[in-house]
């Protein structure tokens, strides 16, 4: 961008040089502000390296990036579980009024987003879809009670809120306009329940710009 205004300062001079003279210094700012995130991050990195050192009772032991990487995400990584009842599940079948909704399936989410009062979680459509009920189950075993804020069908992407209580972690988004094929990719989540919650998988950024058919109305 600095790059891109001195070229405009040559080309028109005057008037618009003191106009990219001044662009110019906003972008100047900016990467310096990006420099002193960035430094935060690292310093918070090796933060959690030295506490991971220390909790595992071995000084010499080093903490990979990926390690300190998982540390940090994981907290605010949740399960999700869709309870419905059964006559919605199965249609037909009779119920009582009072029958309580049933697990219909799982998925994981991540808090993105905290206000005074809730939590913001973005999950999948799929996770969420037909929910009477929504359990989320934090990353210290609390339990909270999910509503469904939005949902888009074409990205398979949902939006849930909790009530934000203890809750002072939420995730930082990365730049996917800046990814790399080949670069590392983290994987948290549940893949299996509830019973596998907080697993962990790492694999490589295997492709950029691809789009992948759906069959949306599942007629094949």
């Amino acid at each position: 961008r600095a790059v891109q205004l001195r070229r405009s300062r040559r080309r028109h001079g005057g008037r618009e040089a003191e106009r990219g003279n001044g662009a110019e210094d906003g972008a100047d700012t900016e990467e310096a502000a990006d420099r002193s995130v960035s430094e935060e991050n690292e310093q918070e990195m090796e933060d959690i390296k030295g506490q991971l050192k220390e909790e595992s009772g071995n000084s010499e032991k080093v903490v990979s990036d990926t390690t300190a990487a998982i540390q940090k995400a994981k907290q605010s990584v949740v399960s999700i579980i869709n309870l419905q009842r059964m006559g919605e599940v199965v249609p037909g079948l009779q119920e009582t009024p009072e029958s309580e909704p049933e697990e219909a399936g799982t998925g994981s989410g991540v808090i993105y987003k905290l206000t005074d009062d809730h939590a913001y979680i973005v999950t999948n459509n799929h996770v969420v879809e037909g929910a009477t009920e929504l359990q989320v189950n934090l990353e210290n075993g609390d339990q909270l009670s999910g509503e469904i804020v939005g949902t888009d069908l074409w990205t398979d992407l949902a939006v849930v809120r909790v009530e934000r209580g203890n809750i002072d972690d939420a995730i930082d988004f990365g730049n996917s306009d800046q990814l790399l094929v080949g670069e590392t990719a983290i994987a948290i989540g549940s893949p299996l329940g509830q019973a596998f919650s907080g697993s962990v998988s790492r694999g490589i950024i295997s492709g950029l710009d691809r789009s992948v058919p759906v069959d949306i109305d599942t007629d094949g």
